[in-house]
């Protein structure tokens, strides 16, 4: 069985595809190779359906602590066919895939998994969170061009990103950083006016349920606060 692996999260900064993925599902029922999702990141976030109700269904997908309302925990989920084989009254061999975890099925993890759910099912998480982060790409992408600096906010639902590039659209990990020096001068500001973004190398970082629209105007005043060049 062959494998293949992405991560449509926008976590690397940026978005995945549509037709991209539609293509490598496509290539993958054609060779009869597994799509495997990473979404460590996008499972609950994007959705309680993650990037496979967003985008396209993939064979397998990799879940993190979200899932435990962010305690210790990972899952793997997938298609019966397939996790079928880690059933070791039904396969054995070279056909049976062994899984185990110190966390598998912790019932405070699943507890406070669950009580997550609720939340997610019942409150306006999603419609908040994505209107935060789209309110935060629309204002950095206009406060970079009416400097006309090359830089520009990408992202997808809450998840943003700022990429110091005019490069478009972008697709893969060199279109990341283009001025190393000039990120980390934008890093260390943020984190000193009490900004944590993720390392100057991957500018991104995500809006809460707990954040309101006065902390993502608070952000881009800091973005357009700091200084363009040295």
């Amino acid at each position: 069985m062959r494998l293949t692996g992405a991560s449509p999260d926008g976590w690397g900064s940026i978005s995945a595809d549509r037709q991209f993925l539609k293509a490598l599902r496509e290539y993958c029922d054609r060779t009869g190779t597994q799509l495997i999702y990473d979404e460590v990141v996008t499972g609950f976030r994007l959705g309680l359906g993650g990037a496979q109700g967003h985008f396209v269904k993939p064979d397998l997908t990799v879940l993190g602590k979200i899932i435990g309302g962010g305690l210790p925990i990972g899952a793997i989920c997938g298609r019966r066919d397939v996790m079928e084989h880690m059933d070791h009254t039904k396969y054995s061999g070279m056909e049976y895939f062994y899984h185990g975890g110190s966390f598998a099925g912790n019932p405070i993890t699943l507890a406070a998994g669950l009580a997550t759910i609720n939340v997610l099912e019942h409150s306006p998480v999603y419609e908040h969170i994505a209107k935060l982060g789209n309110t935060a790409r629309q204002d950095m992408s206009r406060i970079f061009e009416d400097a006309d600096l090359p830089a520009q906010a990408v992202g997808v639902g809450s998840l943003f990103a700022i990429h110091l590039t005019n490069k478009k659209p972008l697709k893969d990990i060199s279109d990341f950083i283009s001025d190393l020096a000039q990120s980390k001068r934008r890093f260390n500001y943020l984190l000193e006016n009490g900004i944590v973004i993720l390392i100057p190398e991957m500018m991104h970082g995500a809006a809460s349920y707990a954040h309101k629209e006065k902390d993502i105007n608070y952000l881009t005043t800091c973005v357009e606060n700091v200084k363009s060049r040295s």
